[in-house]
């Protein structure tokens, strides 16, 4: 069903007190380089009376014509410049020079504010991404981040066109003025027949608004499946499921290409359709013009060209209006998903975590996730220098705390100390950052094994210390061996490697930053005997300057544990 009208203006009301509460400077300076323009084109349309007067050797002595052409001699003599068709063109010519100059200024500026805000729209929403909760961030769609780009592009547009459509309203009452100075009478007729023309092209707006709020959900769905066809191809592939997700997949797309039609057809009805209108309207306010008013023939080609242009700008001014409907929903539909009232912020404080000195500690420490207690009454302390281990039946929340030691999530009921200090009295920044967290899902990125052992390393590392750290996790023969060694791309997600081995490579990832606490999420889970006992003899060797808290339920890696948490 299509929007009513009254939620229409709701939201360009909306829209307008946002816009001119953030971008307003902006706004008011485009529209009103636009608005010059305008005023010069009517300057320029005021000489057309003069000009054909000059050309047929009009007397020109009385009614509008001869106050245009009093005036203009007046103006022309104080400028000492003599009143003729040679200088009378040559002024046109520089008024639309000028003219011109003002639309070029309007139309780049009008694009720096868009691409501007595309932009401040994207690194926003990155911030607001990384600000949630983890649980917050959970609730997230994939496919409603990855659509952000695109409907900051839309929202962007939404700026343009509501520019457009501010500048062009006031350049459709400059000529309606300027045509009252003319003939009062074809102002009032002029502003009938501009009425009628709104209000049959009503329709076609109000579609337009429809269209543009379902692309936003239309796009989104196809993301996500496109998303799923990629994370999930091993599994649609080994369960015979490719069909099916194909079947949905091209669903998505002709859902789309449907929509995508339709504001096609849309749009095509409007341009089609305002021709013949424009060109009925302006035939009869002409007819109107030439037969009732016995207005001279210079008096009637000015209205001629100004009926021309009023018509053209209101022609303009709903394409403004239509685009407007068209992109607005991604300007909504931004500003929604940066404001969610059930979105919970992090809070963190302001004191910087250097090193830990005595231990990590839980004290009565309880998580709800959507109702259900997941951890209940926990009180343990990690020590420093020691290898921790957690062990616990599926789902008893072993990955829920250690996402709480790492700062991930947070505690409804107790409180996590770090040497006695609240965890949330230090800076996200400086205690992530002491953290090295490797889980059972080894990541790598599509670049070489270098990179990727260096990525996200602020101070510099080099080379040998990579060497050095391979070596003792026993792959750096492995990665020599390669065609091109260490500067060899992993592919994909790791995909061209075994699974064994991106594990290590994470670990090495994580051990070069040298962490003042390592977390292992059953990170030995993909290991072989031989590497699990490789990746071991190293974590013995490391704690003297690490605390290290590993979730395990091999046997194996209890065994070089100091001390063991079990959670029921």
């Amino acid at each position: 069903m299509i929007n009513s009208k009254n939620e229409k203006n709701n939201n360009i009301i909306s829209f307008s007190k946002d816009i001119f509460a953030n971008h307003k400077l902006a706004v008011i300076f485009s529209a009103i380089l636009l608005v010059i323009s305008g005023l010069l084109d009517a300057i320029g349309l005021s000489l057309i009376a003069p000009t054909v007067s000059l050309l047929i050797n009009e007397a020109g002595s009385a009614g509008y014509e001869s106050s245009i052409i009093s005036n203009l001699k007046k103006v022309l003599d104080f400028f000492s410049i003599p009143y003729s068709l040679r200088y009378i063109l040559g002024l046109i010519a520089i008024i639309m020079l000028l003219r011109s100059v003002f639309i070029f200024s309007q139309s780049m500026y009008i694009s720096i504010i868009q691409y501007n805000y595309t932009t401040e729209i994207g690194k926003k929403y990155y911030n607001f991404l990384n600000s949630l909760t983890w649980r917050s961030f959970k609730k997230y769609r994939q496919s409603t981040s990855l659509n952000v780009f695109p409907e900051s592009v839309r929202a962007g547009a939404a700026i343009r066109n509501y520019v457009n459509l501010i500048s062009n309203l006031f350049t459709v009452i400059i000529y309606l003025i300027f045509l009252s100075i003319v003939s009062i009478k074809m102002t009032l007729i002029s502003i009938v027949l501009s009425i009628l023309i709104i209000l049959i092209f009503q329709r076609i707006m109000s579609t337009a608004s429809l269209l543009g709020k379902r692309h936003t959900l239309r796009a989104e769905n196809l993301i996500q499946d496109i998303s799923d066809s990629i994370n999930l191809s091993k599994y649609l592939r080994t369960h015979g499921k490719t069909n099916f997700m194909k079947n949905k997949l091209f669903k998505s797309y002709d859902d789309l290409r449907k929509n995508n039609v339709k504001q096609g057809f849309n749009l095509s009805i409007f341009h089609a359709s305002y021709e013949y209108a424009f060109i009925g309207f302006l035939m009869l306010g002409l007819i109107i013009a030439a037969r009732y008013f016995e207005l001279p023939s210079s008096t009637i080609a000015l209205i001629t060209i100004i009926l021309y242009r009023l018509f053209q700008r209101i022609k303009t001014f709903q394409q403004s209006y239509q685009q407007f409907n068209k992109s607005a929903p991604g300007y909504y539909s931004i500003n929604e998903k940066l404001n969610r009232d059930e979105i919970f912020i992090n809070k963190w404080g302001n004191k910087i975590f250097r090193d830990l000195k005595e231990c990590i500690q839980f004290k009565d420490a309880s998580v709800y996730i959507d109702g259900r207690k997941i951890l209940s009454k926990i009180n343990y302390k990690f020590k420093k220098n020691k290898i921790n281990a957690i062990v616990g039946k599926s789902g008893s929340g072993k990955t829920t705390l250690v996402d709480i030691i790492t700062g991930l999530t947070e505690l409804d009921e107790g409180v996590l100390k770090i040497d006695g200090t609240d965890i949330t009295e230090f800076t996200k920044e400086s205690y992530q950052n002491s953290i090295g967290y490797v889980d059972q899902n080894p990541f790598l990125f599509n670049d070489t094994i270098i990179n990727n052992i260096r990525w996200g390393t602020k101070k510099k590392i080099s080379n040998k210390n990579i060497f050095e750290i391979s070596k003792q996790l026993k792959i750096h023969d492995l990665i020599t061996s390669l065609p091109n060694g260490y500067e060899s791309n992993v592919g994909d997600f790791g995909n061209s490697i075994s699974g064994g081995e991106r594990q290590r490579i994470v670990i090495a990832r994580t051990l070069i930053n040298n962490p003042k606490i390592l977390i292992l999420d059953e990170a030995t889970s993909q290991l072989d005997s031989k590497s699990q006992k490789i990746v071991l003899t190293l974590l013995r060797k490391i704690k003297k300057n690490t605390t290290i808290i590993m979730v395990t339920h091999r046997k194996e890696t209890l065994e070089v544990a100091d001390n063991i948490l079990e959670i029921n």
